[in-house]
């Protein structure tokens, strides 16, 4: 793909002083809720050493990368007076703005931030996925917003561990304010992202989120409270009735014999609903098909029924992984839809990919609590800003922009001296992203090709099953 169409260069929005520009207008709404000179020069400084070119994102490097004054740049993050409330308040109604949907996903996740020491505030011995096993780190609980081509984390929440709260004088040494020294469960912290990200005028229609959420019957059911139609992953040891048990058990009493509930897992030992073949998505490697079984069924949550919903058991045709899915969605839900929501979690896994890859989130050396929960708001910034910009590339040709690969071209316009010079790094910048694009699609038409011979040899064909997606009449209805 040649993109230099005009004197050999780039157009449109692979233009270069186009970028330059749409960079300054995005920072300005930012900048203009600061009321400081200084804080707003600090703030341009922080957010671009985070979308900058150095591999290490903490204040140091940033600050000594950039030419500014490293203790200014500590002091603009702990002791400034600026509100991190409003910084995020603003990202989430620059989304609301500019990416509404009639199936907005809310999909809810949290990340491990390994630490060493026991002083950075919310540390303690816990699972954490970055290091795959028990180990000590800070747990940040995250809410992603996504749309049919946009996705971008709208809030970033920091856990505080019952052991924390139990030790005054530790919360006190690591500045956390009163009013956070009560416990919230990640279960908590997570329904009040929801419930701020729709008073800022963020509207969501679906949410999603792993099994440690969807097990929980009370989650579940203020989830709906909110007024949203979730498609949740359970254990495989959920527990609950078919229909044709359920019809038992409703007569006379609502707690159902131990007989009629089973485990999702062990619905059906012969028979049971026709499984049906689906393609996924579309994936660097082809496509990926999975077969769906899907059902009406009513959970028991400690020996209580609740109201009927969907169960959907999904199993990977070339690796046998089970899933299990289970949501609230109106009778007339297409499965393609519920399918949708529910393989959508790869979207905030890949925001908190590039948040900590590609502006620093996990970065940070601060131990108090003030300085850590603005650099989670600064990082939310940053982060819209690479996703915002792969939906503006993306209209102009055919290439995968990557947060990386948008974080390459700001950092042309953050090291250019001359106009000269950054013609000279901007087209230098889109040949290399023509390189790799060659590469990745000549990489991805031979991995293609070997997915599709396994399929084959099963009897599938991708091209003929239906796919995983909101139709185009569907994307504009609300479930």
């Amino acid at each position: 793909m040649v993109v230099w169409t005009r004197g050999g260069h780039a157009v449109g929005p692979y233009d270069g002083k186009s970028f330059r520009q749409r960079l300054v207008q995005f920072l300005r709404p930012y900048e203009g809720d600061l009321a400081d000179p200084a804080t707003r020069m600090h703030f341009r400084h922080y957010i671009k050493g985070q979308l900058g070119g150095a591999e290490r994102k903490n204040i140091e490097r940033m600050a000594l990368r950039g030419g500014h004054c490293v203790r200014t740049l500590q002091d603009f993050l702990s002791s400034y007076e600026w509100d991190q409330d409003s910084v995020r308040q603003r990202v989430q109604q620059t989304i609301a703005q500019h990416y509404a949907a009639p199936n907005a996903i809310a999909i809810i996740d949290e990340t491990g931030i390994p630490k060493k020491g026991d002083k950075t505030a919310g540390v303690q011995r816990q699972y954490c996925g970055a290091l795959g096993k028990i180990g000590n780190c800070v747990m940040l609980v995250g809410l992603a917003y996504a749309t049919e081509r946009f996705h971008a984390l709208v809030d970033l929440g920091l856990y505080l561990p019952q052991s924390w709260i139990d030790n005054p004088e530790r919360c006190d040494e690591a500045r956390i304010p009163p009013a956070e020294r009560v416990p919230r469960s990640k279960l908590d912290i997570s329904l009040e992202q929801l419930a701020r990200a729709q008073a800022n005028g963020i509207t969501f229609h679906w949410a999603t989120a792993d099994e440690f959420y969807g097990r929980s019957s009370s989650w579940r059911q203020k989830v709906a409270e909110l007024g949203l139609k979730y498609v949740v992953e359970v254990p495989k040891n959920f527990r609950g009735c078919l229909p044709a048990r359920l019809g038992k058990v409703r007569g006379d009493d609502s707690v159902p014999p131990e007989a009629d509930v089973r485990e999702v897992c062990d619905l059906w030992r012969r028979g049971g609903p026709t499984w049906a073949a689906y393609n996924v998505k579309e994936t660097e490697k082809g496509p990926d098909v999975w077969e769906v079984r899907v059902t009406r069924f009513t959970p028991c949550t400690e020996g209580r029924l609740e109201d009927e919903g969907w169960l959907l058991i999904m199993r990977q045709v070339l690796t046998g992984e089970l899933k299990y899915f289970y949501s609230n969605a109106p009778l007339d839900t297409p499965v393609c839809a519920m399918g949708q929501v529910a393989f959508s979690r790869w979207r905030v896994e890949r925001s908190f990919e590039d948040a900590k890859g590609e502006v620093g989130l996990d970065h940070f050396e601060v131990r108090n609590w003030p300085p850590m929960v603005r650099h989670l708001a600064l990082s939310l910034v940053s982060v819209l800003f690479l996703s915002m910009e792969r939906v503006v590339l993306a209209k102009a040709g055919p290439w995968l922009w990557s947060a990386r690969a948008v974080r390459a071209l700001v950092e042309v316009v953050l090291t250019a001296d001359t106009e000269r010079e950054f013609h000279r790094k901007w087209e230098a910048a889109l040949k290399e992203r023509e390189y790799y694009e060659r590469r990745r699609e000549a990489a991805m038409r031979s991995h293609r090709k070997k997915r599709l011979k396994e399929l084959e040899s099963l009897g599938l064909n991708p091209a003929s099953l239906p796919r995983f997606q909101f139709t185009p009449a569907e994307s504009k209805k609300q479930w």
